[in-house]
Order: C-alpha cells, then sequence, then structure tokens
C-alpha cells in the first residue's frame, strides 16, 4: 500500500510529510507536540480545524474528554464531550486495517447530511467533510486525529488520503514514545497514575555518538547482565559505568544509518525481544528522534525496556507484535522457515500460489528484509 500510495505524491506532498514527521518525533512534551502536529495537519491538508483525541488510560478506547483542539470552538469541544461523542460514526466504525478514512468509506454523503449529529453538531460549524487517522499500535488505541473542511471546500481526495495513510504510523511511533517519556521528570520512572499505560522497566538516552547520556539503575542492571552473557568488552560498547549489548547499538546504529541516508520515512523506531537470564524477558525499543531547539536535548535516541517476563506471550504473538504481522503472515513466516517453497506453502494452507507470493512481499517490507534466508535468521532468535 505504501509504495502505491507514493505514487500518487508530489514533491511538495513529500515535503509535507517528512515536515510533519520532524514535528512529531522532535518533541517529548505531550501538549505541545499535540498542538504542532494539529497545526500542521491544518495547514498541509487545508483545514478548517483539527481535533486531536487520546487513548484511555487503559488504551482500550479513544477518552473523548482528553483533546486538543486547533481552531474548534471551544463551545463545541464542550457540546461533543456531553452530547455528541457517542454519536459520531468515525467512533463507531469497527477496526479495520486502513488507519485511515473519510466520511463516504463509512456512508453515503446523502445519509451523513440527515444524521442528527451532523444537523446539530457539524453544520452549524460548517463542517462538512471529515478525515480521521486513527493512532494505533498492535492492540492499543493510542488517539485518534480527526481533520476537518468546509462544505465550500472540496473533500479530500485520494493523493491527500495518501499522505494520511502514510503519515499515520509515524505519528502512531511519535505518540507512543511521548506517552513512555512524559512520565520521566529527570530520569525517574512513570508515576503511579501513568503506570498502567505500559510495564515501563529501565530507560536509556544516547546521544548521536550512540554514547550513554544517561541510565536508569535498572537499565543499568539490564545492560551489565546481557553484557556479562554475551561476554561483551565494556571498552568497545558504552562507557566505563555502562556497557552497552550489542543489539541495542544495531538497532539504534540501523537508525541513524537510515536518517543519514535521507530515509525519511523509514521507521523511527526498532522493537526485539531480549532474554536476560532464563526467566527474565524484556522488549527492547530503540527510537530515535530529532534534537529540538533546546539546549539540554542533546541525545537523540530512547531505549525504552519493557518487562515481558509475566505476559507469557506465544511467539506468534511477539511476531505480530514486534513486525505487525497479521495471523496468516506468521503462518507463512513459519513455513518459510520450514524451508517450504511457495507451491508448498499454497498447499499447505489451501492458498494460491500467486496469495503466497502477496503475503510474502508484505512480510518483506514489514520486517525489511530482502530474502528468505535473512527472513529465517531475523525470526530464528524469537
Amino acid at each position: 500500500m505504501k509504495n502505491k500510495d507514493l505514487t500518487l505524491l508530489t514533491s511538495q506532498d513529500l515535503q509535507d510529510i517528512f515536515n510533519i514527521i520532524h514535528i512529531a518525533n522532535c518533541q517529548l512534551s505531550l501538549s505541545e507536540m499535540r498542538t504542532r502536529v494539529g497545526r500542521s495537519l491544518r495547514e498541509t491538508f487545508d483545514a478548517n480545524g483539527v481535533v486531536f483525541f487520546l487513548g484511555d488510560k487503559d488504551l482500550k478506547a479513544i477518552d473523548n474528554a482528553n483533546l486538543a483542539g486547533i481552531d474548534v470552538d471551544l463551545h463545541y469541544l464542550n457540546q461533543w464531550v456531553r452530547y455528541f461523542c457517542h454519536d459520531d460514526p468515525f467512533q463507531q466504525r469497527p477496526f479495520s486495517r486502513s488507519p485511515v478514512c473519510k466520511v463516504d468509506d463509512l456512508l453515503p454523503y446523502h445519509r451523513w447530511v440527515n444524521l442528527r449529529i451532523y444537523n446539530e453538531f457539524y453544520r452549524p460549524q460548517n463542517i462538512h467533510y471529515k478525515l480521521s487517522i486513527s493512532l494505533r499500535s498492535s492492540n492499543k488505541v493510542l488517539g485518534l486525529i480527526g481533520i476537518f473542511r468546509t462544505r465550500e471546500q472540496q473533500d479530500f481526495s485520494g493523493r491527500e488520503m495518501a499522505k494520511a495513510r502514510i503519515l499515520a504510523p509515524h505519528l502512531t511511533t511519535a505518540l507512543e514514545n511521548v506517552f513512555l517519556f512524559s512520565g520521566m521528570d529527570e530520569g525517574r520512572h512513570f508515576p503511579e497514575g501513568r503506570r498502567n499505560r505500559s510495564p515501563l522497566f529501565g530507560v536509556l538516552l544516547l546521544d548521536d555518538h550512540l554514547r550513554p547520556v544517561y541510565w536508569s539503575s535498572e537499565a543499568k542492571e539490564f545492560c551489565q547482565t546481557l553484557c556479562r552473557i554475551q561476554q561483551a568488552s565494556v571498552n568497545k560498547a558504552g562507557v566505563e559505568d555502562l556497557p552497552l549489548p550489542y543489539e541495542i547499538l544495531q538497532d539504534c546504529s540501523t537508525l541513524q544509518k537510515s536518517l543519514q541516508s535521507g530515509d525519511q520515512l523509514a521507521s523511527y523506531r526498532r522493537r526485539r525481544t531480549m532474554a536476560a537470564g532464563p526467566s527474565r524477558r524484556f522488549q527492547v525499543i530503540s527510537s530515535l528522534f530529532e534534537s529540538s531547539s533546546r539546549e539540554d536535548s542533546s541525545f537523540r535516541f530512547v531505549v525504552y525496556l519493557m518487562d515481558d517476563s509475566e505476559n507469557g506471550k506465544t511467539t506468534d504473538e511477539t511476531l505480530r507484535d514486534q513486525y505487525l504481522l497479521t495471523k496468516r503472515e506468521v503462518d507463512i513466516v513459519r513455513c518459510v522457515c520450514q524451508g517450504l517453497t511457495n507451491d508448498e506453502i499454497g498447499e499447505k494452507l489451501y492458498i494460491s500460489r500467486f496469495t503466497v507470493e502477496t503475503h510474502l512481499k508484505n512480510i518483506f517490507d514489514k520486517t525489511k528484509v530482502k530474502h528468505r534466508a535473512g527472513l529465517a535468521g531475523l525470526l530464528q532468535p524469537l
């Protein structure tokens, strides 16, 4: 889908996308990130208003009271929370693979303009067209962005929908980074109210030379344990007080190379599962963000350690979470690791060779490997 979307875009569209990705990823303040991203989306999509919702405390649904509006009347925001949020067809739609939709993806316009919510809420604000961007990570509902246009404007075009689809995963990653980071005050952990959002265990901050500039005591213990297991040299991986496991350096280096190569659409995040002993397992999330103008923002990498020991995830669940693979794609990965050909995979799963090839293309795109051997090697540690 992404390659098809790119063919629809102009050079200005790409520049707009790059600018929004940069803005989203250089902000670690939640309120600042929502405001700046909202303003950029309003300008990029020539909208007359933008609303940015967050997920609830359990990240299971949208918290309609937790919203930031750009050029939206406060009176109507209050009306939304009190009366209209439960009637909105954009929030009633079932989860689908596409994070982006507009009005006529949900219902014909002649039905839209007859809805109570349209006539009592949207129409008084001169809102006729709406574009929705759902921000989801695995099964977590992180947020939702609504972009509005008047009747006098045109509906959102296929090109603009493509821009929104490309932006969606990058905005999701940026928002997840902010959630993880926003509870820390000079290196301290999340306050109790935020612990439900994510099982954060420890955190590392690295500068643009991949040198640690801050580490929590839990992260230090994790790195020391891993390096003892790997028999890594402290002098070659990190600083004297903190050795860095090879995998963390590798993931941050990959992110750095993507940035240096100008691949602005590359992921700003790498995730892997690592074991620190026979009974301790962690999700290690390495994220890149561009330095803001503040003098104290000298680091460019944040590494989060998420305690996964109690989750009891199966290998299939880990594959789906780490690479966003579907259940069918996981089945095909397992067949590839068994050395089966495309014809043999098709026979085993009762699908055509063409379908197998389509799934493999999607798998290679998601895992960023280019051949079957690389895929098997990448997934073997899991």
